[in-house]
């Protein structure tokens, strides 16, 4: 079977692995430059700073994980032997129109070596991924090959799937909702009695 995959996120890549391990010949298409999605880390070289300039990183899409599959699990276990990924322990509080408090610890959250988007550069690794070519149409991928799979944000999908009633509906009743990242970088450490916060 010959497949082609749009989107190279976390769920793109899993998907291409899984055929290629199961002996199935694999194409997956990406608008981005690179792999990653949500999981992406995005590098900005040569910001001026006080001391000269630096390249820096930002995990702007997804900070950390958790686990709470056990075949996810047996993933994560290979990523973190391999030293993709660690554990990562933050100070963590919960900010609410009353105040703030320490988040309960005992889940296990973990990072990107040496950032999130690590973890899909190696899922890519071994897959032909087409970077820089964005999918208007179904059509022609749905000629060249036996199957098509769709592993991009809803509000793009349905773009992609429009002429094919049943996948219309499906993401008709989808809403997605926004979330805003800012990326910023202090000269020096910032001063804080907590390292993330969840806000209500």
């Amino acid at each position: 079977m010959r497949a082609a995959v749009v989107g190279a996120g976390i769920a793109g890549l899993s998907a291409a692995r899984t055929l290629v391990d199961a002996g199935q010949q694999v194409v997956v298409f990406e608008k981005a430059a690179g792999p990653g999605g949500r999981m992406a880390t995005r590098v900005v070289r040569n910001v001026e700073k006080s001391r000269g300039t630096a390249d820096l990183a930002f995990d702007h899409g997804a900070q950390y994980f958790t686990v709470r599959d056990p075949r996810f699990a047996a993933a994560v276990d290979q990523w973190e032997r391999d030293r993709l990924i660690a554990k990562w322990t933050p100070r963590i509080v919960s900010f609410d129109g009353e105040g703030w408090e320490a988040v309960a610890t005992g889940v296990d959250r973990y990072v990107g070596l040496p950032g999130m988007g690590a973890i899909a550069n190696a899922l890519a690794q071994p897959l032909e991924v087409r970077y820089s070519t964005g999918v208007d149409s179904l059509e022609p991928l749905t000629r060249a090959f036996d199957r098509v799979i769709v592993a991009v944000p809803c509000d793009q999908a349905k773009a992609l799937v429009t002429g094919t009633p049943a996948l219309e509906t499906r993401l008709a009743a989808v809403t997605m909702k926004p979330c805003w990242a800012v990326l910023a970088a202090f000269e020096e450490p910032v001063a804080a009695r907590f390292d993330a916060a969840f806000v209500s």
